[in-house]
């Protein structure tokens, strides 16, 4: 009995060991189907994001066969265009006559002046234009000024019709090609600049240098300009002896030296302060009693609301139109705020009227008129004569030196424009022509530079750096407001000079009028505007 109870314990125990083995068995079934369903539903979502992914693929394929297609429509029109274009200057280029027709009547009645009973203002004996591209011989005679080209360049004949019919198309396309054609008109004044140990002729050197070989057009040499700057890049100047160049750099009167130590005392106890733009704050009352006073408080206003925004003027992106709006402009306005009875000062790319004029001289009355060459900043007479012009050269905290070097050659053509203006409306008469000093503000990388023209002898224009001097920007560099204070007022002070001496020219101009018998030309015109075209005689 005993023995068959512990078969029936044996017999349990198997039953419930193999029970727990089916148990096992069928859990590790369940997990492998588990794991066969999670593939499954895994192979099916790839499968999915294949098919939506091949989807995508197709209709890009068939967005860039339709931009491709777009594309071939677009060059075929570029194409059709294009040869239509050609045809057209084809026919234009065939068709000279029809250009020489374009040159008026007017153009050609200006290729002489008529005479003038005062022969002051002319060469010798033979009454050459005021301002024309022929050359005309200095002799002894008593006239002392004429403008013309330098003696070397030969006398256009009636040939240069068609030249000009030339200019006045490629004018309108490349400005800065027409304005070296106006900067290469030259005054011509009786008396020789002697320079160097040996007494060299100045102007005999320049002709003979301008006719050795083919000069590159940003050599102001090539303009009768001679550039004794800083840094100048001029073949002639610097291939100059060491004694010639020294007596060149040593022409024109000095600097005026202006005392403004009471100005200065005045910044540097605002700059001393631990809070600046407090300090520039509490001194507005001090600054009321003098127009000098009141500059230097606009200037360091402007900068206290420069460091209040995070010193903006520092700004790697601040554009060179910003600059001159937000900063430079204000400035100008506040140094020349009392001087609008005597002078206008015009901001924001505007149209130098010289250049323009200029340009419109070549033009009948049927064509359209040219604005002019642009300028950011340009200081007029009352009624309207420009004196002075001033540019921004680039963005300030970009260094663009080839941005720089093209702005100073284009301030030099522009002076020699202005000045040849000048005496084309009143005559080159008097030693006062010797007096007139025309300038040119140049701004680059947060530094001012100012730049005079004047005619001193026979075909020469001397362009030189009179004032240079850096702009502060920051907490650190503020106290340059010591200098630049001062410098601007020296700006503005020589500003007034030059118009003082330009009123005194056109005074003396005024009493040397033409009898009322030649009061006239030909055409019934006034005789002041037969001189504005007199250059292009030729």
């Amino acid at each position: 009995m005993k023995h068959g109870s512990d078969e029936m314990k044996t017999s349990a125990s198997q039953m419930n060991g193999n029970r727990k083995g089916h148990r096992r068995y069928f859990k590790d079934v369940d997990i492998f189907w588990q794991k066969v369903e999670r593939r499954y539903a895994e192979l099916k979502a790839s499968t999915s994001i294949m098919h939506d992914t091949t989807k995508v693929f197709k209709n890009s394929i068939i967005n860039v066969n339709s931009s491709m297609e777009n594309v071939n429509n677009t060059m075929q029109k570029y194409s059709e265009e294009l040869e239509r274009v050609q045809n057209a200057l084809g026919k234009r280029q065939n068709s000279e006559d029809y250009k020489e027709n374009r040159i008026s009547k007017r153009h050609q009645n200006i290729l002489t002046v008529p005479p003038y009973e005062d022969e002051s203002i002319f060469i010798g004996s033979t009454k050459g234009d005021l301002l024309g591209p022929q050359s005309s011989a200095i002799d002894d005679a008593t006239d002392e000024y004429s403008i013309s080209m330098p003696p070397t360049k030969k006398v256009a004949t009636q040939p240069a019709l068609q030249d000009k019919s030339n200019m006045i198309d490629n004018a309108m396309i490349d400005d800065n090609n027409g304005l070296d054609k106006w900067a290469k008109e030259t005054l011509q004044r009786n008396g020789e600049w002697l320079v160097g140990n040996k007494k060299v002729n100045v102007h005999d050197l320049l002709v003979l240098w301008q006719n050795e070989k083919k000069r590159p057009h940003n050599d102001l040499a090539c303009y009768d300009i001679i550039d004794i700057t800083p840094g100048t890049n001029s073949d002639f100047v610097k291939n100059r002896p060491k004694d010639e160049l020294e007596e060149m750099k040593k022409y024109g009167s000095p600097v005026p030296d202006i005392d403004n130590s009471d100005i200065k005392e005045l910044i540097m106890k605002m700059v001393k302060e631990s809070d600046y733009q407090k300090a520039v704050e509490d001194s507005y009352l001090l600054t009321r009693n003098d127009d000098r006073k009141k500059f230097m408080w606009d200037f360091a206003y402007h900068l206290a609301n420069s460091f209040d925004r995070g010193n903006d003027l520092l700004n790697e992106n601040l554009s060179e139109r910003m600059y001159r709006e937000v900063f430079l402009t204000p400035l100008m306005r506040s140094l020349f705020q009392k001087t609008h009875k005597d002078m206008d000062v015009s901001f924001g790319e505007i149209s130098l009227f010289a250049s323009a004029e200029d340009y419109d001289l070549t033009k009948s009355d049927e064509e359209e008129r040219s604005s002019g060459r642009k300028i950011d900043i340009i200081w007029t007479t009352m009624p309207k004569l420009e004196f002075a012009i001033g540019e921004v050269s680039g963005p300030p905290n970009q260094r663009q030196h080839p941005h720089f070097f093209g702005d100073k050659l284009k301030i030099a053509k522009m002076l020699k424009v202005m000045l040849n203006r000048i005496v084309r409306m009143y005559g080159g008469i008097g030693d006062s022509l010797s007096l007139l000093k025309l300038y040119g503000l140049q701004i680059y990388n947060h530094t001012a530079f100012v730049y005079e023209m004047t005619v001193p002898y026979k075909g020469l224009y001397l362009y030189r750096e009179v004032l240079r001097f850096q702009l502060p920007t920051n907490h650190i560099n503020v106290v340059l407001l010591c200098r630049c204070v001062p410098m601007f007022l020296l700006f503005k002070e020589m500003l007034n000079q030059s118009l003082n001496n330009l009123n005194t020219y056109i005074k003396e101009a005024g009493l040397r009028t033409p009898t009322e018998n030649n009061a006239q030309g030909s055409n019934g015109k006034d005789i002041k505007n037969t001189e504005l075209q007199s250059k292009y005689s030729g």
